[in-house]
């Protein structure tokens, strides 16, 4: 398995730009954190072959430095011995003779190793959950969830509160409404800075009467933030640890209940705009 070293960004230097990644890169993206040279406390593997979760996860891990972290795209029969080392296994692969057969691993050697799935079912029944549950799985979540929950379900399992930390940390903003955009992206540089998980949306809307007579903060949590950009009739959300193609769903949803017409533009996330910013300093 290859490792990619990543260095500390620097958040002033950011640039907001969308990258696309190769498969080489994320099938191969693992990190080993470890900046004070001691032994890693946790070891996680990741094993998917979705791109968000593994920005998601890359992300939220990286500068942990107790965390040894690994992206796995598949597993051959010979190479399970890799569970035996792991604190924690998160599994989203539509292979189930794969799952199976950790599960069974798991439990044959008595292994104190955790097991989160993350389904790629549209909604899961509480029959799947306690089905699941039987078969070992300890925790089981549709691939649209929140990331509080997530996360918190992982904190509980590391006995670490690594990103409730951050969060406690964030400044709260006064208005969920800004229409100054150099405010609005200070506000993304500071969630970069932090390492707090985000997606944006960056719409043109046509609307019957003006964009202000909306409630369209009814849109958002109070904890997100919209831009409006009146002369270049643009939407940007920003959603705060929401998975991109979950916070698309909840926009599109929720815009209808009001006359107005949204056109994508251009979407993003927090794992995007900082792996850019590193590519440009390397």
């Amino acid at each position: 398995m290859q490792t990619i070293m990543i260095e500390q960004e620097n958040p002033d230097k950011t640039q907001l730009n969308h990258t696309v990644f190769n498969d080489d890169t994320l099938i191969n993206l693992s990190l080993y954190d470890n900046p004070g040279g001691h032994t890693p406390q946790v070891k996680i593997a990741l094993i998917t072959d979705n791109n968000d979760l593994r920005k998601l996860n890359y992300y939220l891990l990286k500068d942990v430095s107790d965390i040894d972290y690994y992206t796995i795209d598949s597993l051959t029969e010979e190479e399970l011995d890799i569970v035996d080392e792991m604190d924690i296994v998160i599994y989203s692969m539509e292979d189930h003779t794969l799952k199976d057969a950790i599960l069974h691993r798991i439990k044959a050697q008595n292994l104190k190793t955790r097991f989160f799935m993350i389904s790629n079912k549209p909604y899961l029944r509480q029959k799947d959950i306690l089905q699941e549950h039987i078969n070992g799985v300890d925790k089981l979540m549709k691939m649209d969830f929140f990331l509080e929950d997530y996360i918190l379900s992982m904190e509980k399992y590391l006995h670490s509160n690594f990103y409730s930390k951050r969060l406690l940390a964030l400044e709260e903003l006064d208005e969920v409404i800004l229409h100054d955009r150099k405010r609005f992206y200070e506000r993304v540089e500071e969630l970069m800075e932090k390492k707090i998980f985000f997606s944006l949306f960056h719409y043109k809307y046509q609307s019957e009467i003006d964009i202000g007579d909306y409630n369209i903060k009814k849109i958002v949590r109070e904890h997100d933030t919209i831009l409006i950009d009146r002369e270049n009739e643009e939407l940007v959300f920003l959603l705060l640890n929401v998975v991109p193609e979950f916070g698309a769903k909840i926009i599109k949803k929720r815009i209808e209940n009001f006359t107005i017409t949204l056109t994508p533009l251009e979407q993003s996330n927090a794992f995007d705009l900082v792996f850019s910013s590193e590519k440009e300093e390397g």
